[in-house]
């Protein structure tokens, strides 16, 4: 299955770094085939560096700040529509969160909607 992943770019106000956490998470799903992901700092190159080492799928899907239509578009709604993207692609989600980063609650619940499984794993 390919496996949507999401988490922080930093914690604590440092770049995140934990490579042997991301690297137990991911390598603890048993049908994990492929990796999808937005390509950025933190865990998403963690998860870039997990597939490449493990010989899986990696997709990045990056931001894309240009608007089709011309119209000016914030910050919010380019990686919304970037996660949802994300999300779509995949067969399921893993979220590596703390609890408190409120940008992943409405995340989570695109993927309630979606029926997507989600695997939670703790930010350390």
């Amino acid at each position: 299955m390919r496996y949507a992943v999401f988490g922080p770019r930093e914690l604590r106000f440092q770049l995140y770094t934990n490579k042997q956490h991301v690297a137990g998470c991911l390598g603890a799903i048993p049908d994990l085939t492929g990796i999808i992901a937005g390509g950025g700092k933190g865990v998403e190159a963690l998860a870039e560096a997990y597939a490449k080492e493990n010989g899986i799928d990696f997709t990045p899907i990056p931001p894309n700040y240009q608007s089709d239509s011309g119209v000016k578009i914030t910050a919010q709604q380019v990686f919304d529509t970037r996660n949802l993207a994300i999300i779509n692609e995949a067969d399921a989600v893993v979220v590596f969160w703390d609890g408190l980063f409120a940008a992943m609650v409405p995340l989570l619940q695109r993927c309630m909607v979606l029926k997507k499984r989600v695997i939670l794993c703790p930010v350390i």
